[in-house]
């Protein structure tokens, strides 16, 4: 039985409204903080979608009693390039930056997932926010220690 709940919502930034999803397992966890899982879904920038990645995010979910959270970034060709890294990146930086949306969060464990290249879009995402100021070391992006930045 899979009890994962999934939230539809939006980031609100100076350019764009970013949709994303929230899969959660345990929303009332009693166990405390849990992990938060960003997940870009792969396709080569032209195919792929949360809708098409649902039920493996939602197991991701249940089985790392994680929070998973799954931009919904804009496909080629309606959307060039910068525009899924730009996407997914707005979705990384409200994760960051608004620690308290997200309840039984813990962001000393943040993790950075996709497959394709929803990975390689992440990896980057992140990246650029470490290369704008957020630096290893300060508890909001732990996953740089991993990189070795």
């Amino acid at each position: 039985m899979n009890n994962s709940i999934r939230t539809e919502t939006e980031t609100e930034t100076n350019r764009l409204h970013t949709p994303y999803s929230i899969f959660d397992s345990s929303p009332e966890s009693p166990s405390g903080k849990r992990p938060i899982i960003v997940f870009a879904h792969g396709g080569g920038y032209v195919a792929g979608s949360v809708d098409l990645y649902s039920n493996f995010l939602t197991h991701l979910a249940t089985e790392t009693d994680a929070i998973v959270i799954a931009p919904h970034y804009r496909l080629a060709p309606r959307r060039m390039w910068p525009g899924q890294f730009d996407d997914v990146k707005d979705v990384l930086t409200w994760v960051i930056d608004h620690p308290e949306d997200l309840e039984n969060a813990d962001f000393s464990k943040i993790v950075i997932a996709g497959d394709g290249l929803g990975a390689a879009i992440g990896v980057s995402a992140a990246l650029q926010i470490a290369g704008n100021g957020v630096k290893k070391g300060d508890g909001k992006m732990p996953f740089l220690e991993f990189l070795q930045i």
